[in-house]
């Protein structure tokens, strides 16, 4: 509290906006309340008080003090939208909606309101009116980087390539700085077949932040398919220990495993974080299955037969022999090529980008690999028709 009660109401008020902005939020809290006892229709101290909240993760409180900002003013925009957010977060979309729309009907060059609402469409899967509020943004702020990575998001969902990369990179040009569009890029890079252009993005998104959990793993999942297995541990373990709660790098990182009790160790400690992983569960209980116990895959095949993973390893089980296990491509070529005669020709249908071929040709002496430069001839499941072409204009 301030003692020395010769400060005025406004220098309370600046004091505390002082101390939010130097992230001294108990401090600015009790600053805005003491604002508030004084005159309790302060609209900024209900406004900004409601901002504290929020990033607390309380969020009735910050709703309520957003509202009552919007009692006293109608038309304060920056209340509407921060009380969007909240209801964002808390997945309460229509409500979201109706706030940036307020927000925008205010201030229809509210670049901001645009961008969140935008946000939640996308979340919706109405994607185009999300391109229509990013758009919107864009012409407001030619410069707005969000709108152009999220805009970029929209259009890799898409499968419009080439959109998509033209966001990014226009989004990197503004702001050289911003990891998540270098990390955006490296994904649609990596998914179209260009890896050293999707590793150089990944690591400038590294570079600065260092801490940027997502990037680490998708790296590794690069070093993986590229068989460069060390790289890929420890970009899985940097991960981990970032964030030791992070299960897709826990997935990832089982598949590198030499054994199936290393595989066991991974996958364990990831289902201890999440005994909602499905799939997790599932190789947990083949893989003591392959031990001799497979009471828990029995158990699985009663409640969830269904499931792909759970039919192949039904299968493998059906088998008179269980075969050997090899948890990553790598370990199987390298058995592959131990019984085979090297002096002889492989061939491999379905090359794409040459990853495995290269792996092999160090082996065999001659080698042919056939493939089409436009992908998938039509849609096959998830895939859509032209996944994995060459692309050959990046």
């Amino acid at each position: 509290m301030i003692k020395n009660k010769t400060l005025s109401i406004n220098e309370i008020f600046l004091l505390a906006l002082k101390k939010h902005q130097q992230n001294k939020t108990d401090v600015a809290q009790r600053l805005y309340s003491q604002v508030l006892k004084i005159n309790q229709n302060h609209v900024d101290a209900h406004n900004n008080l409601g901002v504290i909240f929020k990033n607390l993760g309380e969020n009735e409180k910050a709703i309520d003090c957003y509202e009552k900002a919007i009692v006293i003013n109608p038309n304060y925009v920056n209340a509407h939208n921060n009380l969007g957010l909240v209801f964002k977060n808390l997945g309460e979309n229509e409500k979201a909606i109706d706030c940036y729309e307020k927000a925008i009907a205010i201030n229809p060059n509210y670049v901001n309101a645009h961008n969140n609402l935008g946000l939640v469409f996308k979340n919706l899967g109405e994607n185009e009116k999300a391109i229509d509020c990013y758009e919107k943004a864009i012409a407001i702020n030619p410069n707005y980087v969000d709108a152009y990575n999220n805009l970029g998001i929209i259009f890799d969902k898409l499968g419009q390539n080439q959109k998509a990369i033209d966001c990014y990179e226009k989004a990197i040009t503004i702001n050289p700085n911003h990891p998540n569009a270098h990390n955006n890029l490296g994904v649609i890079l990596k998914k179209i077949g260009q890896n050293q252009k999707a590793i150089d993005c990944y690591e400038k998104a590294i570079a600065i932040n260092p801490n940027y959990v997502n990037t680490h793993n998708n790296l590794g999942i690069i070093f993986d398919e590229l068989g460069k297995n060390k790289k890929a541990k420890d970009c899985f373990e940097r991960a981990i220990k970032l964030n030791p709660n992070y299960t897709e790098s826990y997935w990832n990182f089982h598949g590198l495993s030499a054994n199936i009790d290393e595989a066991l160790l991974i996958l364990k400690q990831l289902y201890a974080i999440d005994n909602k992983h499905t799939k997790a569960k599932i190789m947990i209980a083949a893989l003591e299955g392959y031990k001799g116990n497979l009471s828990k895959f029995n158990e699985i095949i009663l409640s969830d037969s269904k499931h792909p993973i759970t039919r192949s390893i039904k299968w493998v089980f059906s088998l008179p022999k269980l075969p050997n296990i090899f948890f990553n491509r790598w370990l199987f070529f390298n058995a592959v090529i131990k019984l085979t005669d090297t002096t002889r020709p492989f061939y491999e249908f379905g090359v794409w980008n040459g990853v495995s071929f290269q792996y092999l040709i160090n082996t065999f002496k001659k080698g042919f690999g056939f493939d089409t430069f436009s992908g998938l001839p039509e849609d096959w499941h998830h895939e859509p028709k032209g996944s994995y072409s060459s692309y050959q204009g990046v």
